[in-house]
């Protein structure tokens, strides 16, 4: 059964042309009774052209991409290569996560415990990207040592249930002291902080941070 939309030769019985989809139940009849005046002695249509409108078998042998599409592939490509070849500092800072556990935030600390906050020797900061400082009040700049942490928290209170625990996981960079940089330093550190959910006396938020592997402790202030 031969279709005389593009001239493409079907099982007999088809309804639809398997090349082009025209419908054969409509056209055969009056393709069958001008097929010899359609086809040379070579059996090839040669006044029935391929339609030129991306449709039957032009849209089989040249199928047409969209623009947009193209276009969209093309930003994906880029985007892809573009994080391929960021250095891997710069993955990890694109990807880390923000951390919002309450501890989070600036705290002036003093190695007395009960001191008052304006009594605060010391400087601990964790920073909402990850990173961490430990420094001396007032003079953090020249007498730090800093680098990034991880939380976790930790399934305990204390026994009035109004205290947070968390442990806290670091990896130091750099130490500084009196604004030279010094190379013999311990490069992971552990702490572990109680947080406290209720304000002292005075409106305060306190808590203790520990280190976990010698106990010693420091007591703070959020500021």
């Amino acid at each position: 059964m031969i279709c005389n939309k593009c001239g493409g030769n079907n099982p007999d019985g088809s309804n639809y042309c398997k090349f082009c989809r025209s419908q054969l139940s409509n056209n055969n009849f009056n393709y069958n009774n001008n097929y010899n005046n359609n086809y040379n002695n070579n059996g090839f249509v040669y006044n029935n052209p391929a339609p030129e409108d991306n449709s039957g078998l032009n849209r089989i042998m040249n199928p047409k991409v969209p623009f947009k599409t193209i276009a969209i592939l093309i930003i994906i490509a880029v985007f892809v290569l573009i994080i391929c070849l960021l250095p891997d500092e710069d993955k990890k800072s694109s990807s880390k996560k923000k951390n919002d556990e309450p501890f989070v935030g600036t705290w002036l600390c003093s190695y007395n415990y009960g001191a008052k906050k304006s009594d605060a020797t010391a400087i601990i900061m964790f920073k909402e990207n990850g990173e961490f400082l430990r420094g001396k009040n007032n003079d953090y700049e020249n007498n730090n040592y800093k680098g990034t942490y991880t939380s976790e928290k930790l399934n305990k209170t204390n026994g009035s249930g109004t205290a947070e625990y968390y442990s806290i996981k670091i990896k130091l960079d750099s130490f500084i002291i009196d604004g030279k940089e010094k190379n013999d330093f311990p490069k992971e550190l552990e702490y572990e902080i109680g947080y406290s959910t209720e304000k002292d006396s005075n409106g305060e938020t306190t808590s203790v941070i520990a280190n976990a592997k010698t106990s010693d402790f420091v007591y703070c202030y959020k500021k």
